[in-house]
């Protein structure tokens, strides 16, 4: 769906990744460089000599090999974990990937990204919008903001009411404050899990 800057780690960006069909979005957490091959990607740059990510691809289709689909398929202490599917004739092949990386070769290659049921379920914020919330692509080069808002992911909400963490939730879809949202939508959910 697009990038912007991360609002609870400086220098990192958040990729806000969209569900097909449905109102889920799923923020994650990427790097400069990375963030950096995926807006030259999706605002269709064209660097003087090609980016690694763009080296590959052209080594790839060059050797007739074809990147079949990108699975996101854990999250464990706040990293995703990735494969690549690929294919060359009849024969398929999974390798292990970063999931900035695997994500900036699947739009290269206009391959699917899934991801798993349970990361969506567990991870993601849902919209009751009738139109997804615009999202701007911003420039891998901006710098992060140097005040972020409060680190979402490291505050204990164990002791913060199901109330508040419902305002808070709104509070930050309205904001446009994903990855924050992303968190408190985890809490209320466990809690939700823990009562059924």
């Amino acid at each position: 769906m697009g990038l912007t800057t991360s609002q609870t780690q400086t220098g990192a960006y958040a990729l806000l990744m969209t569900e097909v069909n449905g109102n889920r979005r799923l923020p994650i957490i990427i790097g400069a460089i990375e963030a950096q091959a995926i807006v030259i990607f999706l605002e269709q740059m064209n660097p003087p000599r090609p980016l690694t990510h763009d080296l590959f691809h052209q080594s790839l289709e060059r050797f007739e090999v074809k990147l079949e689909e990108v699975l996101i398929y854990r999250l464990e202490d706040g990293i995703y974990y990735s494969k690549i599917v690929y294919r060359r004739d009849q024969q398929v092949e999974e390798v292990e990937s970063r999931t900035s990386d695997a994500i900036a070769l699947a739009l290269r290659f206009s391959s699917p990204i899934y991801i798993d049921q349970e990361i969506m379920n567990r991870a993601s914020i849902e919209f009751d919008l009738k139109e997804p919330p615009e999202m701007v692509v911003e420039s891998a080069s901006t710098p992060a903001p140097q005040e972020t808002s409060q680190d979402v992911a490291s505050e204990n909400l164990s002791n913060v009411s199901m109330k508040e963490l419902e305002q808070r939730l709104n509070d930050a879809v309205e904001n446009e404050r994903y990855e924050e949202a992303s968190h408190l939508s985890e809490e209320i959910k466990k809690r939700k899990n823990k009562k059924d």
